[in-house]
């Protein structure tokens, strides 16, 4: 991996944590919510997982078969990712 992607990769998954512990010290003290939140999340998850397939189809989708060339992807969220493979 050359530095030129190692760097906002790292930032990226620092300030990701940092976010996520801040986050938490936050609510650290506070009662809990009022409504039970495991059906929400439930949701969130699977919706998390099919965009997980459908971009894996995108991805399975790029080349034709027999074709060696590197492919930018594009398409669903694709467009928005830190570094494209």
């Amino acid at each position: 991996m050359t530095l030129d992607s190692t760097i906002p990769i790292t930032l990226s998954n620092f300030l990701s944590a940092a976010t996520m512990t801040y986050a938490q010290h936050l609510t650290h003290g506070l009662p809990e919510p009022p409504i039970h939140l495991l059906y929400p999340s439930i949701v969130m998850f699977v919706v998390g997982i099919i965009g997980n397939f459908y971009h894996h189809y995108l991805l399975s989708n790029l080349r034709e078969k027999g074709e060696n060339e590197y492919k930018i992807p594009k398409g669903g969220l694709l467009e928005f990712v830190i570094c494209p493979l």
